[in-house]
């Protein structure tokens, strides 16, 4: 893994999403996940790579790999669009902003409205 780190280069603009076919997962090795994005990956979290260049049996002893899995472990993860909006009009609507069920569906179109220029 580390080793692809260093040499193998990442897509200029890799896909928003992961796509992987049942094949895929049974074939392929962790280590095919790992480019040179992956350490910016780590940087842009804030977490230490520092641990990469140690043995991979040592890591789960090195405190920067425990730091950063605890970092991974916190992050809230919203993975579909639509999760997204659902999540958005909940939180809306639990604030009160909007009481009547016309205003939120006059809100909805005029988001929907917007995404699509």
């Amino acid at each position: 893994m580390v080793h692809r780190i260093g040499t193998v280069k990442g897509l200029e603009e890799p896909s928003p999403r992961l796509h992987l076919t049942p094949e895929d997962v049974v074939s392929k090795n962790l280590s095919e996940f790992f480019t040179s994005k992956t350490k910016k990956l780590l940087q842009h979290l804030d977490i230490d790579s520092s641990f990469l260049g140690t043995d991979l049996v040592i890591w789960a002893t090195t405190e920067a790999y425990a730091r950063g899995k605890e970092r991974v472990t916190k992050l809230l993860l919203t993975n579909d669009v639509a999760e997204r909006g659902v999540a958005a009009i909940q939180e809306f609507t639990k604030n009160g902003r909007t009481k009547q069920e016309e205003q939120l569906q006059a809100m909805i179109q005029i988001v929907d409205e917007h995404r699509r220029r």
